[in-house]
């Protein structure tokens, strides 16, 4: 059978080429990753797949579609480069994320801490990864010779303001005060004295303490003075405390008193005291600077006290004849019949026996004693003459330098005058006078003192209510007084 054979190219106009007998494009399609491709035919050949264009974020690089970016080395993080697609070229490489504890800064992953300059030592600062900024720059060491407080380095030897006792001591602590009791301290109150450190905490003493335990200790600190009255009850005599009732050395009835006086010794009232009597139970003083009997010595039924002979002694009085009870002040009991009755006082037993029979009297005493000055170196004495209830009188004289005791005799007579010489001048004696009935000194006596004179030459008139009138110099007698029984 005869035909037409396929009809093939001889030759082929431009953009074409001859393959497999017909005219195919010098271009085709071809596959490309991430883009598209496409190969020339050249030379008798295809050249092989080229990229002719790329997808979106992508760009040809070395002959292949690569992505606009990529991961790159970047110091405590990761990061990454852009494709300039007009320079045909790489970016930089920029961060992407840093690490943990690092921050993007300038490019670079820094340390979210950091030092900084602190005075006297070593600072850190703290990145803000919301503001995005560093914070303060706070201390985190000192230098060697200063100590970390509050924030702060300071110098050694710094004092706490709050307690001025502690320092800054390196060597002791680093990290906070130290105590140092060598520092010096002071208040600046009037009020307080002895300002100093001790166990690392500041310390005083109340300004305005005497030491006395009579006294007040105030303070006025506005004025800056000092008051220290005495407590009342309290006497404050030559520098000593003396509390109510106590007695001055050597003195019975004269001590604080301080109602009449906190500062001197005054005469004390009531006060226990000791009159030198054997025949008183208890005795007290009068107010007057005398101590006087208080209660007698009771010497039992039948017996009376002899003061004399310091003892008790039995009556010499028979039953039912005027019979004495014979204790010491008190009243016969007034059995038999007689002068002597009920209520008389008995102290010093009885009289002579018989219907006449008395008590023998304690009570009585002299009356109206005076004393006037003779010479600087006399006094005389003069009193009215007393009567006994027997009739029979003497007196006994006592002398002292001291009011309340020390008294011994010096003369026992019977008139009603005495005259004491060879005394001191410028002295002040004290006397009683004792009535004598049977050899027996009665309980009651007189009393009174006068001072002899400094002066050479002395004229005295007579003495009424206890002062002399005198030429020259002075003289004054002291109080004259009887003390009866109790």
């Amino acid at each position: 059978q005869k035909k037409w054979g396929v009809c093939q190219a001889l030759t082929c106009k431009s953009g074409y080429h001859k393959e497999g007998g017909v005219c195919a494009l010098n271009t085709k399609s071809c596959t490309i990753k991430n883009g598209t491709g496409e190969d020339t035919y050249s030379a008798g050949k295809w050249q092989g797949c080229k990229v002719k264009s790329c997808n979106k974020d992508f760009h040809e690089e070395a002959g292949k579609c690569e992505s606009d970016i990529k991961s790159c080395a970047i110091a405590n993080g990761s990061g990454e480069q852009t494709w300039d697609k007009t320079g045909k070229k790489w970016g930089s490489c920029t961060v992407k994320s840093c690490n943990k504890d690092f921050h993007e800064e300038s490019g670079q992953c820094e340390s979210d801490i950091k030092s900084c300059a602190i005075s006297g030592g070593t600072g850190q600062q703290i990145w803000d990864k919301i503001g995005k900024k560093w914070g303060l720059c706070t201390l985190t060491t000192c230098d060697a010779d200063k100590c970390k407080v509050s924030g702060k380095c300071l110098k050694k030897g710094s004092l706490n303001p709050a307690n001025p006792c502690e320092e800054c001591d390196p060597a002791k602590s680093k990290t906070g005060y130290s105590i140092d009791n060598t520092n010096a301290y002071d208040d600046g109150k009037f009020c307080t004295k002895n300002d100093s450190c001790k166990n690392g905490n500041p310390f005083t003493e109340p300004n305005c303490v005497d030491g006395l335990s009579c006294t007040e200790d105030n303070c006025d600190e506005a004025g800056d003075k000092c008051a220290n009255p005495i407590k009342a009850g309290n006497c404050l005599i030559g520098g000593k405390c003396y509390a109510e009732g106590a007695k001055e050395a050597g003195k019975q009835c004269s001590g604080c008193n301080s109602t009449a006086s906190q500062s001197l010794f005054s005469n004390l009232k009531d006060a226990a005291c000791d009159d030198n009597l054997y025949c008183t139970d208890s005795s007290k003083c009068d107010g007057a600077g005398s101590c006087q009997p208080d209660k007698s010595k009771d010497c039992g039924s039948g017996k009376y006290c002899h003061e004399n002979s310091d003892s008790c002694k039995t009556h010499a009085c028979s039953p039912g004849k005027n019979y004495c009870d014979g204790s010491f002040l008190k009243t016969c009991d007034g059995l038999g019949s007689g002068p002597t009755g009920s209520g008389q006082s008995c102290s010093l037993g009885c009289g002579a026996a018989g219907s006449a029979a008395k008590c023998v009297d304690g009570s009585i005493k002299v009356a109206n004693l005076k004393i006037s000055l003779v010479s600087d170196n006399s006094l005389k004495l003069d009193w009215d003459l007393a009567t006994t209830q027997t009739g029979i009188t003497t007196y006994n004289i006592q002398r002292s330098k001291s009011a309340s005791s020390g008294f011994s005799d010096i003369k026992t007579l019977s008139s009603n005058t005495f005259t004491d010489s060879s005394l001191d001048a410028d002295t002040t004696y004290y006397y009683r006078i004792y009535i004598l009935e049977n050899a027996k000194i009665l309980t009651a006596y007189a009393e009174a003192n006068a001072k002899t004179n400094k002066k050479t030459s002395v004229v005295t008139e007579s003495c009424a209510n206890g002062e002399c009138l005198i030429t020259k110099g002075s003289f004054k007698m002291g109080s004259a007084t009887s003390h009866p029984p109790t």
